[in-house]
């Protein structure tokens, strides 16, 4: 499965980020973001650790191998420290976080934008993180990880912005 991603342009006269991925909750096109949301939202959320039913929508008929966090705004994706919070029953109601098994031993991992169904916030994709937050942002999307790298916790990150009007 194959994301495909749209190219981002900052309108410099509203100060307004363009993103968008295909099959998004707006119908396929750009999503639009205003104002940064660094708090996000308290309808958003969610368990540190994703009960099995959230788990089970994340590996998409794959078992898992590793642990998953689906965090917003945290400091390693550009986030705020002492805003961050965990959302991985929104991420994984609307489809955004997916990790497949390939036939060779590795998984594709797919994150993307969304619109919270909870909150209207829009969650921007911004990476994620293999093994250990420490370990780094990895923005390539889809990820084919190694199985060398199917270990410990693995990590998906957006920061919230508000929609735009």
């Amino acid at each position: 499965m194959k994301a495909v991603w749209s190219m981002f342009a900052v309108v410099m006269t509203g100060a307004i980020l363009m993103t968008g991925c295909d099959g998004g909750d707006d119908g396929g096109g750009p999503i639009a973001t205003g104002a940064r949301v660094p708090e996000g939202s308290d309808l958003d959320h969610g368990l540190e650790v994703p009960d099995a039913a959230t788990v089970a929508k994340v590996w998409d008929g794959t078992s898992p191998r590793m642990g998953i966090m689906l965090e917003a705004n945290n400091p390693n994706a550009g986030g705020d420290s002492d805003l961050a919070y965990y959302c991985p029953e929104i991420a994984a109601d609307t489809g955004s976080f997916k990790i497949t098994a390939n036939s060779d031993g590795t998984l594709t991992a797919t994150g993307r934008d969304f619109v919270s169904p909870r909150s209207g916030l829009v969650y921007k994709f911004m990476g994620f993180s293999l093994r250990h937050e420490s370990n780094g942002l990895v923005s390539q999307n889809p990820l084919i990880i190694q199985p060398d790298d199917q270990a410990d916790t693995f990590r998906g990150y957006w920061n919230t912005y508000q929609k735009a009007n």
